[in-house]
C-alpha cells in the first residue's frame, strides 16, 4: 500500500522511497523504469495506483524472480552499459537503487547521464555513502562495488540529496559495528535529523525533479 504524501509517517520518520511514492502520486507520474531492479522494486507498490513500471537487469534469476512477484509490467534481462535505454522513452520516472556503485567512476558517470537524459520528470539514485566493500556477493562480479559516491556528486548536477542511517554505525565492509538491533533503533530514533543531513548518514539517495517546463526543482 502506498503512503498517502500528507502522511504523518513521512514527517516522523522520514524515508527516501516513501517521498518517491508521494512525489508520484502528487504529480500524476504514470510510467516508470528500474534499473537493476534485482528481486524489490520502490515503483512495485504504484503499480496499485495505475503506475506502469519496466524492470531491467543483468541477472537471469532477479529478472525470473521479480517476474514471479508481479513486480513490473515488462522486464528486459540485459547489462544496461549496452543496453540502448534511449529505446524504452518515454518514461517519466527513472530509478537507481544500488546500482550505482557496482560501476567504475567513468561506467557510472556514463549511466547517470543517460538516465537524466531518459527521465522526463523524475530521477532517484540510491548508493552507500562513499566507498563501501560490501560484506559478501556470493562470488558473483557484479556485486562488487567499484566505485563511492558523495552527497556533492550528485548536488552539483541539480540533485536534492536524502540521508539513511547513521554513517558511523557501519565499517568500509558494509558490517555493523554495534549489535543490530541498537543499530535498527538508533537508525530510526536519528532518521528525522539525518534524513537533510545525507553527510552524516550511510545510505545517500539523490533526486531531481523537472516541471512540465523542465525546470529543475528542490525537494
Amino acid at each position: 500500500m502506498v503512503v498517502p504524501y500528507d502522511s504523518w509517517i513521512q514527517r516522523v520518520c522520514p524515508a527516501p522511497r516513501r517521498h518517491l511514492a508521494q512525489l508520484v502520486l502528487r504529480f500524476g507520474l504514470k510510467t516508470g523504469l528500474d534499473i537493476g531492479c534485482g528481486e524489490t522494486s520502490p515503483l512495485a507498490p504504484l503499480r496499485a495506483r495505475g503506475f506502469r513500471s519496466i524492470g531491467i537487469d543483468a541477472s537471469p534469476e532477479c529478472i525470473e524472480r521479480a517476474r514471479r512477484k508481479g513486480l513490473h509490467d515488462d522486464y528486459y534481462c540485459a547489462d544496461i552499459r549496452t543496453f540502448p535505454l534511449r529505446s524504452l522513452a518515454p518514461i517519466e520516472v527513472v530509478v537507481m537503487s544500488h546500482v550505482i556503485e557496482h560501476f567504475s567512476r567513468d561506467e557510472g558517470l556514463n549511466l547517470l547521464r543517460e538516465a537524466e537524459q531518459l527521465a522526463g520528470r523524475l530521477l532517484y539514485v540510491e548508493t552507500p555513502h562513499g566507498f563501501v566493500e560490501p560484506a559478501y556477493y556470493d562470488g558473483d562480479p557484479f556485486q562488487r562495488h567499484r566505485s563511492g559516491w558523495f552527497p556533492w556528486d550528485f548536488e552539483a548536477r541539480g540533485y536534492t540529496v536524502f540521508g539513511t542511517g547513521l554513517g558511523w554505525l557501519t565499517g568500509r565492509r558494509g558490517d555493523r559495528r554495534v549489535p543490530e538491533w541498537s543499530a535498527r533503533w538508533a537508525d530510526r530514533l536519528f532518521q528525522r535529523v539525518i534524513y537533510r543531513r545525507p553527510q552524516w548518514s550511510n545510505v545517500i539517495t539523490a533526486m531531481r525533479y523537472q516541471d512540465e517546463r523542465g525546470i529543475t526543482r528542490i525537494l
